[in-house]
C-alpha cells in the first residue's frame, strides 16, 4: 500500500480482529485517511455540521452518504491524473454475522432481520454507493470466493480481476521478498542465496504465507538451509509435516494439543489465555507452557502487564481452518462442536459458580418466604417503593442516566426553525416546565436550547425560551458568544454535557424526542 499513492484510504478486515469487521468503523477508517489526503476533503467536513454529533446517531447508509458520497461529490478532482483509490481487503469478514455461521433468526424475523442487516452491510451496499462516487474515484475490493460475498456482488458481474491470472507477477512479487528476507546462508551449507529463493518459491505454490512461515522458521533457527530440500509443496503439506513434526505423540496430542485447538476454533473472537486456562482447567504449570506445547504456529500476544489481557492467537487464521478440514489435516482434525461444548461447560460453571456465592442474588431467593413477606408487609413494601421513585434526587439520577443511555437522539432535533420547535414543545400534554429540545440554526450558524420557561397562570399556556448555544473553535460548546470567552468560562465538551449540566439546574427538565431518526443528508451542491 504504501507503494501505491494513488491508494487514498484503505482497510483491512482481518478474521482474528473483530474491531476489524464493523462496516461503520471501516467507512470512518476511509474518512479519516482521505482527510489527510486530500485537504478540499478535510475543509468540506469541517464547514458542515460538527462530526461528533452526527456519526453517533446517524443510519449507516447516512453515514456513507456523509462521509463519502456527499463530500467527494462536492470537491473537485485533485491534480493527478491518476484516479484515486479506496482498497478494502477481507470483504467476508465485513459481512453480518449470520453470514459466517452465526445461528439464523427464527423463520419469522428472518425477512425484517435480513434488511436490517443489508441495511447495515458495507458489502449488500457497494453495489449501489460505488455508481454514486464520482468518476475520478475507485474502489478495489479483496475478498476469498465467499458464495455470501460474490451473491451481494452480482450486480457488478463476474470479478474483474482473479488472482490467479496473476501467477507469473505473484511469483516474482514471492521471490523479490525472499530476496530481501532471507538471511545469508552459511558457505557450509553449500547453497546459494538464488538457489534458496527458487526452491522455497518452487515449494509456495505461489502462497505468500508458505514463504513468510519457512523465512520465519529459518530466522528463528528451526529450519537449515541444508534441510530445504525435505520441504514438502503447498501450505497443506507443510502444516502436515509441522504438525506431524511437533506433536509425534499422539497421545499427547489428543490430551494436551487438540483441546485448545477445538475452543480456538468455536471462539469468535482470540481468547485471553487466562479465559482459555478456566474453559480447559489447566493448572498453572500448563498454562506457563502452553506457547512450547502447541510450538511457533501459536503465540502469546502480550499487549499489557496485565495477564489478563495476553491473548493466544495462530500465526495465521489459515491454522485453523485447516484444523478444522478433516480432508487435510487427518489425524490433527480438530471438531467445532467439541469446541462448543467445552465453552459451554465452562460457562455453566462459571454461572453456578456466581449464583452459589452470592446466597442472596435473585434466582436464589425462596419464593414460599418471599410471598409470606409481601403478603404481611406489602402495603409497607409499595409507600417505600413510590417515596424512593418520588425523590427528586433518584429521578434527576434517571434522567441523567437516560440522557446518557440515548444520547442526541433523544433531544436534537437538527436544522428546525424557532416556530417549528415552540410547536413541538407545545404538544407535549400537559404542558410542562422545563420541556425542552436542542436545534441548529443556520442563520445564527449556532445551537439553540429551546424550553418551556413557565406556564401562564390564567391559560396554562407555555411560554418559549431560545438560548444559543455556541460552538467554538476547539471543539467545545458555550452559552457564551466566543468572543466573550475567558478562561473562566464554563465550557462543555458536546451538546450531551451541556444539557446535563443544565438538567442538574433544574432548567432542562424533560427532553422531547425526535420521532423519527436524524437525517443527516448531504447536498453535494
Amino acid at each position: 500500500v504504501q507503494t501505491c499513492p494513488e491508494i487514498a484510504a484503505f482497510h483491512f478486515a482481518q478474521q482474528e480482529d473483530e474491531q476489524t469487521h464493523s462496516a461503520r468503523r471501516c467507512v470512518l477508517s476511509l474518512a479519516y485517511q482521505l482527510t489527510t489526503q486530500l485537504p478540499e476533503y478535510a475543509l468540506f467536513l469541517q464547514s458542515h455540521e460538527p462530526l461528533e454529533e452526527i456519526v453517533p446517531v446517524a443510519s449507516f447508509p447516512e453515514l456513507v452518504t456523509h462521509l463519502l458520497v456527499g463530500p467527494l461529490n462536492a470537491i473537485a478532482r485533485p491534480s493527478s491524473s491518476k484516479p484515486l483509490v479506496l482498497l478494502i481487503d477481507g470483504l467476508e469478514w465485513l459481512l453480518p454475522a449470520s453470514g459466517s455461521g452465526s445461528l439464523a433468526p427464527p423463520p419469522s424475523l428472518a425477512r425484517s432481520w435480513r434488511k436490517e442487516s443489508d441495511e447495515e452491510c458495507l458489502v449488500a451496499m457497494l453495489p449501489a454507493l460505488v455508481p454514486r462516487l464520482p468518476a475520478w474515484v475507485r474502489v478495489v475490493l479483496l475478498s476469498r470466493d465467499d458464495p455470501m460475498v460474490l451473491s451481494r456482488l452480482q450486480p457488478f458481474g463476474p470479478p474483474d480481476v482473479a488472482i490467479d491470472r496473476f501467477q507469473h507477477e505473484n511469483d516474482q512479487d514471492i521471490r523479490h521478498y525472499l530476496s530481501v528476507t532471507l538471511p545469508t546462508p552459511d558457505e557450509s551449507d553449500g547453497s546459494t542465496p538464488d538457489q534458496i529463493v527458487e526452491l522455497i518459491a518452487r515449494r509456495s505454490e505461489g502462497l505468500f504465507l508458505y514463504a513468510v512461515n519457512v523465512v520465519q522458521a529459518i530466522q528463528e533457527g528451526r529450519l537449515r538451509a541444508h534441510e530445504l530440500a525435505a520441504l514438502p509443496v503447498g501450505m497443506s503439506a507443510c502444516l502436515q509435516q509441522f504438525f506431524a513434526s511437533h506433536f509425534a505423540d499422539p497421545d499427547v496430542y489428543k490430551r494436551r494439543v487438540r483441546p485448545v485447538l477445538e475452543v480456538l476454533c468455536a471462539a469468535y473472537e482470540p481468547l485471553p489465555l487466562a479465559t482459555l486456562a478456566r474453559v480447559l482447567e489447566w493448572d498453572v504449570y500448563e498454562q506457563r507452557d502452553v506457547s512450547a506445547t502447541l510450538g511457533s504456529l501459536f503465540y502469546v500476544e502480550t499487549g499489557s502487564e496485565n495477564p489478563e489481557s495476553h491473548m493466544l492467537r495462530p500465526f495465521h487464521s489459515s491454522v485453523l481452518d485447516w484444523v478444522q478440514d478433516s480432508g487435510s489435516a487427518g489425524a490433527f482434525f480438530a471438531d467445532v462442536a467439541s469446541g462448543h461444548e467445552r465453552l459451554g461447560r465452562w460457562a455453566a460453571r462459571e454461572y453456578q459458580t456466581v449464583v452459589r456465592a452470592k446466597s442472596t442474588d435473585f434466582v436464589n431467593l425462596k419464593y414460599v418466604w418471599s410471598l409470606s413477606y409481601l403478603q404481611a408487609r406489602g402495603v409497607e413494601c409499595m409507600q417505600l417503593v413510590a417515596a424512593f421513585a418520588a425523590d427528586e434526587k433518584f429521578q434527576l439520577a434517571r434522567r441523567l442516566l437516560h440522557l446518557r443511555a440515548e444520547g442526541l437522539q433523544s433531544f436534537f432535533h437538527g436544522d428546525v426553525s424557532r416556530e417549528r420547535a415552540q410547536e413541538l414543545l407545545a404538544r407535549r400534554q400537559p404542558h410542562r416546565v422545563g420541556s425542552f429540545l436542542i436545534r441548529y440554526t443556520a442563520r445564527q450558524k449556532a445551537y439553540c436550547a429551546s424550553f418551556v420557561a413557565a406556564l401562564d397562570p390564567q391559560t396554562d399556556a407555555p411560554k418559549f425560551r431560545h438560548n444559543l448555544i455556541y460552538h467554538l473553535s476547539n471543539g467545545a460548546y458555550s452559552a457564551v458568544p466566543p468572543a466573550d470567552v475567558t478562561d473562566e468560562t464554563v465550557v462543555f465538551p458536546d451538546l450531551v454535557s451541556f444539557v446535563e449540566q443544565y438538567q442538574r439546574k433544574g432548567i432542562l427538565t424533560a427532553p422531547v424526542a425526535r420521532e423519527t431518526p436524524l437525517n443527516r443528508e448531504i447536498s453535494s451542491g
